[in-house]
């Protein structure tokens, strides 16, 4: 089976230009709520920041939490890309068993911690929690059906939706109230413990034992 397509660039096929725009409006507002530890920013600041105006800044994104948002399903996406590859593939075939690694994503989010805390705290953290649900959706019905046999198309969506949006909020909780260090790892070994009585319970006799498996690789956050 050939590898699936790379869409984890979103500015494939645009003009240089209007990406070297989205790409400056981006940056900056990865730094500025990185160094304000808020979301609470001056759209003006920022446009200044990223060399444009205002009214490029609403063009291009609609509002200020637009460009929050983007900005940090664009920065995940980027800096993930190998992982969400990975992702694609149990996505593609949720039949075999894939090893997906969540220590990457973990290690991700410990090392951006400011930013995506801001995020999840801020006026645009709905907004926030629904795009990575609809960007991590496909995985989870895959391993649905992966866990739990053959499922109808709306069972499996059903299920999916309920793994997607326990996974983001137990990483939205660690990400906002754990202590200082994060550790990547023994958060993904409580992910895998929660996984396993999953794999443990299966809705129906005829439902295959196998899981699909994280790696816990000894990374820690830099």
């Amino acid at each position: 089976m050939s590898d699936p397509p790379d869409n984890n660039d979103p500015d494939a096929g645009i003009d240089p230009r209007v990406r070297r725009t989205r790409t400056a409006l981006l940056t900056a507002a990865v730094t500025a709520v990185t160094e304000h530890g808020s979301t609470d920013l001056s759209v003006t600041e920022l446009a200044d920041t990223a060399g444009v105006s205002r009214r490029v800044l609403y063009q291009h994104f609609g509002d200020l939490n637009g460009l929050l948002v983007t900005a940090a399903i664009e920065l995940m996406t980027r800096e993930m890309a190998p992982a969400m590859t990975e992702l694609a593939r149990a996505t593609a075939d949720p039949a075999a068993e894939h090893t997906v690694p969540m220590t990457e994503f973990a290690t991700h989010f410990a090392t951006h911690r400011r930013f995506y805390r801001a995020l999840l705290t801020g006026s645009c953290a709905y907004s926030v929690h629904r795009r990575m649900g609809e960007l991590f959706a496909p995985f989870s019905q895959a391993a649905a059906r992966h866990l739990f046999g053959d499922l109808d198309d709306d069972l499996a969506t059903e299920i999916g939706t309920y793994f997607t949006a326990g996974t983001t909020m137990s990483f939205a909780a660690w990400l906002i109230d754990s202590p200082d260090p994060l550790d990547p790892q023994q958060f993904v070994e409580h992910l895998n413990r929660i996984q396993t009585v999953l794999a443990r319970t299966p809705p129906s006799a005829s439902a295959p034992s196998t899981t699909l498996r994280t790696t816990t690789s000894a990374r820690s956050q830099p």
